[in-house]
């Protein structure tokens, strides 16, 4: 078995935007850079939703729900990024 980490999709995440930061003083992009700085460092390799897709402000709602979970276009999304790292193993 392989292990691979996915980082989340751009988006509002309940209200902490992408660039604003929370109550700790973190932005989502501090919580992805740390997810990748974690993974190289263990060798785990990671499907990067946040930066490899072209959603952002003004189209997230196409692809989430509720501007945090995927809607069927956003898992169609992941979908293939995942497809394309296992056919990337073979």
């Amino acid at each position: 078995a392989n292990i691979v980490f996915l980082t989340p999709l751009p988006g509002e995440f309940g209200g902490m935007h992408n660039s604003s930061n929370n109550e700790t003083g973190s932005s989502m992009w501090d919580y992805v850079d740390a997810m990748q700085k974690v993974c190289a460092k263990y060798d785990i390799p990671v499907i990067d939703l946040y930066h490899n897709f072209s959603i952002n402000a003004d189209n997230y709602d196409s692809y989430t729900s509720d501007g945090l979970h995927p809607n069927e276009e956003g898992h169609s999304l992941i979908a293939k990024a995942v497809e394309k790292y296992i056919k990337s193993l073979m």
